[in-house]
Parts: C-alpha cells; structure tokens; sequence
C-alpha cells in the first residue's frame, strides 16, 4: 500500500510454507500450520495443527488484494497492482458480482505501483489513468 513493493514481495515469499525446512518441519510443505514450535520447544521448528488455521485464507487476500491489486469496492472491481518491480506482468482471472474478468497487467517499464493506462474490452479509459509517484509514461 506504501509503494515498496519489491520489499512487500521479499516479506510474503518469507512466508511461504515451502520456505520452512521440511526436515525440521514435519508437516506438508504447501500447507500453514497453526503455529511452528519455539526454540524453546524439545522439538524447535515443527510444525503443529496444519489446515487448522486461517492463514492460508489471510495470505490469499494479501496476494490477490494487494500484490496483484485486484479488489473489490462499493464501487465495483478495482485493479490497483503493487508488484515486484522484477515483473513483467502477470494474468489473472477474477469473478465479480456474477460476472468473469480476464485481467492482464503489463509492465514493461517495470514500475513497482500504479497503472498508466487501462483498457476495458479494447476500449482506453483515460478518465482513471494515473501513476503512483510517477509521472505518466507511455505503457
């Protein structure tokens, strides 16, 4: 939401199951686990009550609201994306009040937050173009 994205995308890959050391771990590797044990456990770093939690749910909504920036709002869906600035773009696809949106964001300027330009079904909409911190670059 403040703009550092690359350091938003380093702290949420930080916290990705698949980063804990599966020895040590003892718990699917795609999975959160309710809590992972303290080193002052017997047995530091396993994992405990995985599927037990709402972690997943939570680490859902950071990515899809706030990495990739769509979200919804009183006002219909918003497309916001805050990415690392590593990406070129990415697709996705999101169902919003019964209808299915195909959403591409490109990023060939490699900005980390903003849209310069949004295209509804082949038509521009200038109105709500706009760049965070940046001035208007050519997408």
């Amino acid at each position: 939401m403040l703009g550092r994205c690359n350091q938003a995308w380093e702290y949420f890959e930080k916290m990705l199951p698949n980063r804990i050391d599966s020895d040590i771990f003892v718990a699917e590797p795609y999975v959160y686990s309710q809590y992972i044990t303290s080193n002052e456990h017997e047995a530091p770093g396993r994992a405990s009550h995985s599927w037990q939690t709402g972690s997943a749910a939570w680490m859902y909504r950071v990515a899809y609201d706030y990495l990739l920036g769509i979200r919804s709002t009183y006002n219909g869906l918003l497309v916001d994306p805050s990415i690392p600035s590593h990406w070129s773009g990415y697709k996705a696809e999101r169902v919003f009040r019964g209808t299915r949106y195909l959403i591409e964001v490109l990023n060939p300027q490699h900005i980390e937050k903003g849209i310069c330009e949004l295209v509804v079904d082949g038509d521009p909409i200038r109105e709500t173009c706009f760049c965070h911190d940046k001035p208007p670059v050519s997408c």
